[in-house]
């Protein structure tokens, strides 16, 4: 225990609390504000920088507005919000953000797997067949490019909240 202590005494004391919470209170709606901009610009975003060749990811685009998490037992607490593809029946929004076959995490060419034939036997053979294009038969495939849709976002995301939280300890 403390041997010395500082008291003071603070005039129209219930005024000054008063004035705190006011303050508290509006920098929580301010917070709340612009995690909700941000939040609706990154989705804005994702619907420009994805890829919408079958539309496939465009529409798994999901938005959560902003959510209070409070803090632990000491108080506290902070604004959330969610977005980016929700999970569908398909891992083709992974495929296209990182890339696959030499592009993507193994690096490795993607080679046909056995599938039975009309002949029925096992062919080792993928075929594609693109709009207006003739059907083709390849043995191994080097992989899709990736296509940083996320990461784009991402980008300018941060760099427009830096400029957010910029802009609002300027003017507070």
């Amino acid at each position: 225990m403390a041997d010395k202590f500082i008291d003071i005494d603070i005039e129209n004391e219930h005024e000054v609390i008063r004035h705190l919470e006011r303050v508290e209170e509006h920098n929580q709606r301010r917070a709340r504000e612009v995690i909700e901009e941000l939040s609706k610009f990154t989705e804005n975003m994702l619907t420009i920088t994805v890829p919408t060749y079958n539309l496939y990811i465009f529409r798994h685009i999901d938005r959560s507005g902003p959510t209070w998490m409070p803090g632990g037992a000491g108080g506290g607490g902070e604004w959330k919000a969610i977005v980016g593809i929700k999970e569908g029946d398909s891992r083709h929004p992974l495929y296209v953000e990182f890339g696959t076959g030499i592009y993507g995490n193994k690096g490795d060419l993607i080679w046909a797997s056995g599938v039975k034939g009309l002949t029925g036997r096992y062919q080792k053979v993928m075929t594609f067949e693109k709009r207006g294009e003739g059907r083709k038969f390849r043995y191994w495939i080097r992989g899709q490019k990736p296509q940083r849709y996320m990461y784009l976002t991402w980008g300018v995301l941060n760099a427009l909240a830096q400029e957010r939280m910029a802009e609002i300890r300027l003017f507070d």
